[in-house]
């Protein structure tokens, strides 16, 4: 009787092991690429500590939203390193993650795949990386080597928040990251540390080429610390924030990217095919560093280029009134007021760090001083479109010859061929340089 019961006991235990294995998920949790109930699996490389009473919800996309696709890091030119990739399920609350890696250990890398690879591609995750003397990075981070890139995620996702924190160790480095990413030909891709980490460039890449549209901001990266980088994908545009200041607002019009804020006239016209919408904003802006009329602060040169067709600059060419002030010199590079030989008229324009080719030009007039009139009061007939590469010596592309109609854009095609690095809007005696909007669109060079 005693051998029965201990048979029928070890027999219970066994049972219980059993259960217990088949209910223990696989070595490194569930993974978004592999599940085969695409967007109803739980975050990606998160554990279930037992004490989170919320409840995992349903991944959802937006059908209406342009955006979708996987997220990813990778590197060129050395090795970067990241730490705390974390995705949202945007506008649903910030208990949604969709996708978390903390790089705590080996255990979260299963996550990442390699973009149209079935294998897993793992970085390195380490403690104490080898960095340049006066360094501080002490903590558990993925190192990415040059040419390796890790992606993770759902090619349905859309409407998310990507946030993940960045290191290069130094210029020669670039860290990538990666969104919008639909399969290996088809993606977004930020490049953080280009041209020894003066730049940091958007690009898009559309059947495994990368399009001529892309647009870059001068800043650099630490390389003493992480960096935090925030991508949130909207139903109609794509915002871009490091260290927690937005550098670029993203508008898709077919794989079209717009730097600062959508064209204006893109309300009414279309976007011409081949070329790139080159924008100008206070980082950029060029002047004649007249001032404006009664220094009224709202009508700045940086008004002609703000995306807003109501507002216009109103150069105070003849300087009737007071000197200017330093609230309507906007920028860093404008003129001298005083100089009456060399800036006698009103300009506007960009000083742009990659040199480009002007095509097209798009002017906005200024309401009731458009159209021509008998009283000569006209103030465009005759005011230039003009470039340089040094903001001294200007060439004239293209001259007004007929006022512009009051209330649209009018749309100028040029005979350029020569990339320049400065272009501006030049106007003539008492015009006073009244833009309401400029556009510049060419090729890059």
């Amino acid at each position: 009787m005693k051998r029965f019961i201990a048979l029928l006991l070890a027999a219970m235990m066994l049972l219980v092991l059993v259960a217990c294995d088949n209910s223990t998920p696989p070595a490194g949790g569930t993974d978004a690429q592999t599940n085969d109930n695409a967007g109803t699996n739980a975050p990606a490389g998160t554990e279930n500590k037992g004490d989170d009473k919320t409840p995992a919800e349903e991944y959802t996309p937006d059908p209406d939203c342009p955006y979708s696709g996987a997220v990813g890091v990778g590197a060129t030119g050395g090795t970067a390193y990241f730490d705390d990739l974390r995705v949202r399920n945007h506008g649903k609350g910030p208990t949604d993650l969709v996708a978390t890696v903390n790089f705590e250990d080996e255990t979260k890398l299963p996550a990442f795949h390699a973009l149209g690879a079935t294998d897993e591609v793992k970085g390195e995750v380490v403690a104490d990386p080898t960095l340049p003397e006066g360094s501080s990075l002490e903590r558990h981070v993925i190192s990415v080597a040059d040419g390796k890139t890790l992606v993770t995620g759902e090619p349905i996702w859309n409407l998310y928040q990507m946030t993940v924190k960045v290191f290069i160790p130094d210029d020669k480095t670039v860290a990538d990251i990666y969104f919008c990413a639909v399969d290996a030909n088809n993606y977004y891709v930020l490049s953080l540390g280009e041209k020894g980490n003066k730049e940091i460039t958007c690009y898009v890449v559309k059947d495994g080429k990368k399009e001529n549209a892309q647009f870059t901001v001068t800043r650099s990266l630490p390389t003493d610390a992480l960096t935090s980088v925030g991508i949130t994908v909207n139903k109609e545009t794509i915002e871009i924030y490091v260290g927690g200041e937005k550098i670029l607002d993203l508008y898709n019009e077919e794989f079209d990217l717009y730097h600062g804020h959508v064209p204006a006239s893109l309300e009414s016209t279309p976007a011409p095919e081949g070329l790139t919408y080159f924008a100008v904003d206070v980082s950029n802006i060029i002047h004649d560093g007249k001032g404006t009329w009664e220094n009224h602060e709202d009508t700045t040169a940086l008004m002609a280029f703000d995306g807003n067709k109501d507002s216009y600059y109103d150069c105070d060419e003849k300087n009737e009134g007071q000197p200017p002030t330093e609230a309507v010199l906007v920028g860093s590079e404008y003129g001298d007021y005083t100089d009456t030989e060399n800036n006698a008229y009103g300009y506007c324009g960009g000083h742009f760090e990659t040199a480009f080719v002007l095509k097209q030009i798009r002017l906005y007039p200024r309401d009731t001083f458009a159209s021509s009139k008998t009283d000569g009061s006209d103030r465009y007939i005759g005011c230039t479109i003009q470039a340089s590469n040094d903001g001294k010596e200007w060439v004239t592309l293209y001259t007004l010859e007929t006022a512009p109609t009051e209330g649209q854009f009018t749309i100028v095609d040029l005979e350029n061929t020569t990339a320049y690095t400065y272009y501006r809007y030049y106007s003539r005696a008492e015009s006073y340089c009244n833009v309401n909007e400029l556009e510049f669109w060419g090729t890059a060079a």
